[in-house]
């Protein structure tokens, strides 16, 4: 489950990315960089870096907020 995904799209192949990535955590494959999952340490240096934004962070705030609302409403029947 990636916390950080790339937009293949938007990615020039600048290797930015791969230099910053402290643990080596992206590679190339088919001319798109790609974190390997595994090894990702989710720092976010290579959202910091790259000069194309080919990098979002997956947010899982509206399904927090959904259950908190649900366990609340448990709560108070």
């Amino acid at each position: 489950m990636s916390v950080i995904n790339f937009k293949e799209a938007n990615c020039r192949n600048c290797y930015k990315c791969i230099r910053y990535c402290p643990v080596k955590a992206i590679k190339v494959n088919n001319e798109q960089a790609e974190i390997v999952d595994y090894m990702c340490i989710a720092c976010g240096r290579c959202l910091n870096v790259c000069p194309q934004n080919a990098k979002t962070v997956r947010s899982d705030i509206e399904k927090v907020k959904a259950f908190i609302k649900k366990v609340i409403k448990l709560f108070l029947q």
